[in-house]
């Protein structure tokens, strides 16, 4: 993580500033000079690249991201499938301390998408599908009641026996969002479902950016509103954001 997540931990400033002073100093290894081309030579193969487009040096077998001009990308305004609060095509969190209501919310919502039922604020929509991937309470016990309670449409909400793990289900998020037609996905809690590995740590900031990239491009391209349900941390009297368990790469 951050210098943010160390103070957020409880680590004090005093204490970095020890770890920094028994660091080693980094040197680079040392290596040969590549060998460069000279002459005319150089001067041609410079003048080549310079007049070659970006799709002729893709069929060349050039790799990497594609560049594209801002003034070609169309503005748009966000879409909501809550007014205010729920951008549709994005990926949103749902924080707060246990027992605080988090999961009971997600309900009341996906019941007002399934059903119809205006959310608070807004005016009714057509009923839509949504997505369930939540393994701490029973199906039959739990999941069930609570949705007849809240009054959702349960056959258009579908849960999983089976949990998916990402980054490498994503793909498979997509097809279930576009197969049924889900205008949101609640994913409770988010850090059961990220797989880091034996290398991968949750409360690095880098390590779990990486797993999340793939889900607001999920997100984007379905069109779908995704909700990571989220614990905080026990310790108080800290800002809200760094009360997340884990990186703060998952609130900011």
């Amino acid at each position: 993580g951050d210098v943010s997540d160390w103070l957020a931990m409880g680590g004090t400033v005093r204490a970095l500033l020890d770890l920094v002073d028994k660091a080693q100093p980094c040197r680079a290894p040392s290596r040969e000079p590549e060998a460069h081309t000279k002459g005319p030579e150089l001067s041609t193969a410079h003048a080549a690249g310079a007049e070659t487009d970006s799709a002729s040096t893709r069929r060349e077998g050039r790799r990497g991201p594609a560049r594209t001009p801002l003034s070609t990308v169309a503005p748009r305004a966000v879409a909501y499938l809550w007014p205010g609060r729920l951008p549709a095509g994005a990926v949103v969190t749902l924080e707060g301390i246990p027992a605080a209501g988090k999961s009971t919310l997600a309900t009341e919502i996906v019941a007002c998408v399934t059903s119809g039922r205006p959310l608070y604020g807004a005016a009714p929509t057509t009923p839509r599908c949504a997505l369930w991937i939540g393994h701490e309470e029973g199906l039959e016990t739990a999941l069930r009641p609570r949705f007849d309670t809240a009054g959702a449409d349960t056959s258009r909400v579908y849960v999983y026996r089976d949990p998916p793990s990402f980054p490498a289900d994503y793909k498979w998020l997509t097809d279930e969002i576009r197969e049924t037609d889900a205008a949101i996905v609640i994913v409770d809690p988010i850090d059961a479902y990220l797989d880091f590995g034996t290398h991968g740590d949750s409360h690095r900031n880098g390590d779990v950016r990486i797993r999340l990239r793939g889900l607001s491009v999920v997100a984007e391209e379905t069109g779908a509103t995704i909700v990571m349900v989220r614990h905080w941390r026990k310790a108080g009297g800290v800002h809200a954001v760094y009360r997340s368990a884990g990186s703060l790469a998952y609130s900011a």
